[in-house]
């Protein structure tokens, strides 16, 4: 699942060719920016608001068809979505475990040192 595109849809459609049979590009990314920027961004830019209920009803939903759920993020843990709402936050709604890292080498390690106690303050797993 990418719950949130901007610019293209390729992730998504990516997501859409490994996933099982008989979902819909809407189910494994219910919302779809055109603006390449941050969601934060892109939605005042569109003037669209960022609907998180159907994010998480598109997650849930997918999560009773198929017997894995693999969401990739938006960009980075803090990146905003609203105003008051962080990718962080989406995750931590979701109840996935996380894996976030730099595309370097040791960069997981690091992450996980660094970042796991505030995950585990906030509700991640």
């Amino acid at each position: 699942m990418k719950p949130i595109c901007y610019g293209d849809r390729r992730d998504a459609e990516l997501l859409l060719a490994a996933s099982s049979d008989g979902l819909a590009i809407n189910e494994i990314n219910p919302v779809r920016l055109k603006t390449p920027a941050a969601p934060i961004v892109g939605s005042l830019t569109e003037e669209l608001d960022i609907d998180i209920e159907r994010i998480l009803a598109a997650f849930h939903t997918l999560h009773s068809r198929v017997e894995h759920v693999l969401v990739e993020g938006v960009g980075g843990w803090m990146v905003p979505i609203r105003p008051d709402y962080f990718m962080s936050d989406l995750a931590v709604e979701m109840r996935l475990p996380i894996c976030t890292h730099r595309a370097k080498y040791g960069s997981p390690q690091a992450a996980l040192r660094r970042c796991r106690p505030e995950w585990c303050a906030r509700g991640a797993r």
